[in-house]
């Protein structure tokens, strides 16, 4: 996505999007369209307005958007209808999106739309782009499409070809986009960083499309796409010296080659990567660039290595997940992107590793995985209020201290190819692995909700549920003597009547 950088032409530092994953572009505004607003406007005068906006899109482009929006507030508390006034509600509207004060941001967004629907067409594209991203982070995507289209005609009757190719990005999320118009609208760009940031978008989108339904060349030639576009992106990183940047580009190149099982090429791009993003406090990408380790040691073997990647993932996280926007702004959610990848691959990881512990060890493990897990719940929930709400849960779920008299408490644990059954009685601690892997489980889960709703035949569902979640735990509830289950659903689970489950002669 494009930024208001050159626009103040600020050539020492321009602006890098500090959001999760990357996932818009931070194209600037080339010289020709800077001259153009100057033509347009009449009231570029108020330095200090200037100056607020340019030490905000600084302070955004570190990823202190509290300090921005300070920085920002300053500028849109002292309208002066200049275009300066204009701009600093553009960058304070999408900072506020970033910020997940969403209402704020649309109300801002709208006044810098409508006031420069006259005066400026470039805030009005970018404006009208920026409540694209906006409405489709909220699942608008009828609005969202309107904004983008929009700003695309514009852009395109203004020859704002930056803006082009930033808009047609953006509205692939919801459409598919030809390759070859975008390949097009990228090489009139000017060469520089702006290109060259737009260009590992592209990657990044090309890596995100599932290739399951494609042929083998359809495969091949989206990995050509993508490792060209890269390979563009090194090239400027390299020249530039933008260390974040330069991060990023390893980060999606390693992305590329564990796609194509070249792990040890991925762990050295990552560790490079780790190393940029460190020395860069970039900290979302080193969660990315931790998981990625981690999911290519897995892949060779190497479990235990594995679990210390993650584990740097997770600490990492743990320091910044309360920062996170709920929605990114491609429409994607935080949680579904980042949050439970992480903390569930971690105790994918955790839980594996318990056979070969000794069984205190183990039950430290297993209590660990409940731990982590209930972050993802809680994330879950702040993600269905739409909103980093304090959600009272930090009291209440150490599991090594709950505590349910006269009752046990089973929690399952999705995981792709199997689900694990932890059942806690006191400091007691039963495990168990039941080879289901998460489709077919929901598969079940649905034909029973199905079958129930509809008056069908519902105990072929009821029965073969019911020998994945309470065959195996049957002894153990036996030598507990516990008549009363506490039942903490996973996610695909949640919809689950665990009245109706059956053995064949009776119900749960």
């Amino acid at each position: 996505m494009t930024s208001l950088t050159k626009l103040y032409q600020m050539n020492t530092k321009q602006r890098l999007k500090p959001t999760v994953l990357g996932v818009i572009a931070a194209l600037l505004l080339s010289q020709s369209v800077h001259a153009e607003i100057q033509a347009n406007s009449a009231h570029l005068t108020s330095t200090q307005m200037k100056a607020w906006i340019q030490q905000g899109e600084v302070l955004r482009d570190s990823g202190a958007l509290l300090d921005a929006q300070n920085r920002f507030d300053q500028a849109v508390s002292s309208p002066d209808n200049s275009d300066h006034y204009v701009a600093a509600l553009t960058a304070s509207g999408y900072n506020l999106f970033l910020l997940n004060k969403t209402e704020l941001a649309e109300q801002q967004l709208k006044e810098a739309y409508q006031q420069s629907a006259k005066s400026n067409p470039y805030l009005h594209a970018l404006s009208s782009e920026y409540l694209g991203s906006l409405y489709l982070s909220q699942g608008a995507d009828d609005e969202a499409l309107r904004y983008f289209n929009e700003a695309l005609q514009l852009a395109e009757t203004k020859r704002y070809r930056d803006l082009e190719a930033s808009i047609i990005l953006q509205k692939s999320v919801n459409q598919a986009i030809d390759n070859s118009l975008l390949i097009e609208k990228i090489a009139v760009l000017p060469e520089g960083y702006a290109k060259a940031r737009l260009q590992l978008q592209w990657a990044e989108h090309l890596l995100d499309v599932d290739s399951s339904m494609l042929s083998a060349t359809e495969k091949s030639k989206l990995t050509d796409f993508a490792y060209q576009a890269i390979t563009e992106a090194k090239r400027v990183a390299d020249l530039d010296k933008r260390i974040r940047f330069q991060a990023e580009v390893a980060a999606t190149l390693a992305r590329l080659y564990y796609q194509q099982a070249r792990y040890d090429d991925a762990l050295t791009l990552a560790d490079r990567g780790i190393a940029l993003a460190s020395s860069g406090a970039a900290s979302e990408l080193t969660v990315r660039l931790n998981k990625l380790k981690g999911d290519c040691l897995r892949q060779q073997g190497n479990t235990q290595a594995a679990l210390q990647a993650y584990a740097l993932a997770v600490d990492t996280l743990n320091l910044i997940k309360n920062e996170l926007p709920i929605n990114l702004p491609n429409g994607q959610s935080a949680v579904e992107v980042l949050i439970d990848p992480v903390y569930r691959g971690y105790v994918d990881l955790l839980l594996l590793s318990v056979n070969d512990t000794k069984m205190s060890a183990g039950s430290n493990k297993m209590l660990s995985a409940m731990q982590n897990m209930e972050i993802v719940k809680k994330a879950d929930l702040q993600e269905f209020f739409l909103s980093r709400c304090a959600i009272a849960l930090d009291n209440h779920t150490d599991w090594a201290k709950q505590s349910f008299p006269g009752a046990v408490v089973l929690y399952p644990i999705v995981f792709s190819d199997r689900l694990e059954l932890i059942l806690k009685s006191g400091e007691t601690i039963y495990h168990h692995t039941i080879n289901v892997g998460a489709d077919e489980l929901k598969q079940q889960v649905d034909a029973l909700v199905f079958a129930l709703q509809n008056g069908k035949n519902y105990k072929p569902a009821a029965k073969q549920l019911n020998e994945w979640f309470f065959d195996p735990i049957r002894n153990d509830l036996q030598r507990l003597k516990t008549q009363t289950i506490v039942f903490v659903p996973d996610r695909s689970l949640r919809g689950m009547p665990i009245a109706a489950l059956y053995d064949g002669e009776h119900f749960v």
